[in-house]
């Protein structure tokens, strides 16, 4: 809930300044999101960490379950 808050806040504080950057927490591998957006056209222009990478982070995630699961 705090790092909800905290993002929200941060995301606040960008719109007030005019700077086109978005930070949310991908739920699948718990990691924080940094988007920036062309605020005229809404396309992303970098996203950190980048979408593969964050695949990856899924992909381990979903694995360490899988062991914790077989070890129950």
């Amino acid at each position: 809930q705090q790092i909800k808050e905290a993002l929200q806040q941060l995301n606040d504080a960008m719109k007030s300044s005019g700077q086109n950057l978005a930070f949310s927490k991908d739920s699948a591998s718990g990691r924080t999101v940094i988007r920036v957006t062309n605020t005229e056209t809404g396309e992303l222009v970098r996203q950190i960490p980048n979408e593969t990478l964050l695949k990856v982070a899924r992909s381990i995630e979903e694995f360490k379950g899988a062991i914790w699961d077989e070890k129950i």
